[in-house]
């Protein structure tokens, strides 16, 4: 199985129309919860998703105390493990509008005996 890390940011047109679900008050901004049901069912699905692909998730995680919706902000990522690089696509149109992925693959470093 290879190592991906999947980098992923708020799509720049999803970010748009959450702000202006929050301005005009349709949303209410929680801490640590999704107000946009499709996102939070997306989000929920995601491991179970994963795994009728065939894919191994070992996790996802999201910088702490930040906007999600500033692009100078470091991204949240996810690492999974795959042998069939076809899924990456599978995955990156999973989260489509809601989020931008970027895969790469990553190997262990050789570490000298």
């Amino acid at each position: 199985m290879a190592t991906y890390v999947g980098y992923f940011r708020p799509n720049p047109n999803y970010s748009a129309y959450r702000d202006e679900m929050f301005i005009t008050g349709e949303w209410e901004p929680a801490a640590g919860s999704q107000p946009d049901s499709k996102m939070a069912d997306k989000v929920r699905g995601f491991p179970d998703f994963l795994e009728s692909i065939g894919v191994k998730f070992l996790g996802s995680y999201v910088p702490v105390g930040l906007p999600p919706n500033n692009p100078e902000n470091p991204p949240g990522f996810s690492i999974i493990e795959t042998d069939d690089d076809s899924k990456l696509i599978q995955i990156i149109t999973y989260y489509a509008p809601f989020l931008d992925y970027s895969f790469y693959r990553y190997n262990a470093p050789n570490r000298p005996q």
